[in-house]
């Protein structure tokens, strides 16, 4: 190709001598003007040159053909198998990536605040040391660094991130956000954080008339009860009642005939007669 001589000048600005001959400024500023059109001649000579190849296999030129479509096509077949590759190595290593954590929201699925502690984390509220703000302390881990707590207090509750896992508090009373005061320990790293009433007197007001509970007395044990003991003579008469005059009704009972006594002789009493004795009755 009579044109490959300006056209590695005008791709190759570093070089300095081609075929044994030195590239003068004036041979590289025209190749540079030259380089469109020597591109199309370039690509009209590759398409020539397939015809004829195509030709003399007898062939179709587009089955086949190596040509700039077909080369991307395939690098890029090439770069899908690797990447798949790579990520199926990922997964058998554990290594790959996982989709970032969705923070829960600041109210639940039946619309109330939402309390929760992802992180297991420590945590005291404190509203009755001071009648004029709630302290809420937080034991964050002591290293743990600033840049990493998120922390939002609103005027019904207090909301802490730490490193996306939320710590969030329904408070007993409303407060002013504006004027709370956020702290962090030196030396344990917990989180602190002063929250002012937005009305204290009302409080103090509610609290006050809310009548204290009486003190828990342990359980005593009873004393064992003495048995009772009767004294004088007992006197046995009017215990039993006949209203319906029952017991008179029998034959050959008299009209003050109450009780029967009957008495019995044991087997052994019998005499070799094997006649059983009679019983004896007494009316009395």
């Amino acid at each position: 190709w009579s044109g490959c001589r300006p056209y590695v000048v005008a791709h190759l600005p570093q070089l300095k001598q081609l075929d044994g001959k030195l590239i003068l400024p004036a041979e590289r500023i025209k190749a540079r003007q030259q380089l469109p059109r020597l591109q199309q001649e370039l690509e009209a000579e590759v398409q020539k040159s397939l015809r004829k190849k195509a030709a003399e296999a007898g062939r179709p030129v587009s089955e086949g053909a190596y040509t700039k479509e077909s080369r991307n096509e395939m690098y890029l077949e090439m770069a899908a198998q690797k990447e798949e590759k790579d990520k199926n190595e990922r997964r058998r290593m554990g290594t790959e990536p996982k989709e970032p954590r969705q923070v829960p929201g600041v109210y639940n699925a039946r619309g109330e605040i939402r309390q929760c502690n992802e992180g297991k984390y420590d945590f005291d509220i404190d509203d009755d040391s001071d009648p004029t703000k709630i302290i809420f302390e937080l034991a964050v881990p002591k290293y743990l660094d600033t840049s990493a707590l998120d922390v939002d207090v609103n005027p019904l509750y207090v909301r802490c991130v730490v490193r996306e896992k939320v710590t969030q508090l329904k408070l007993p009373a409303e407060v002013c956000p504006d004027a709370c005061k956020v702290q962090r320990s030196r030396i344990t790293g917990s989180l602190r954080i002063e929250m002012p009433l937005a009305d204290p007197g009302r409080v103090r007001n509610r609290a006050s008339r809310q009548p204290e509970p009486p003190e828990l007395q342990p359980l005593q044990a009873e004393a064992p009860r003495a048995p009772k003991q009767v004294k004088g003579a007992v006197s046995l008469q009017g215990i039993y009642k006949d209203p319906r005059k029952v017991s008179g009704r029998g034959r050959g009972n008299s009209g003050g005939e109450l009780l029967r006594e009957v008495r019995t002789t044991r087997a052994g009493d019998e005499g070799a007669s094997g006649r059983r004795a009679p019983a004896a009755e007494d009316d009395e």
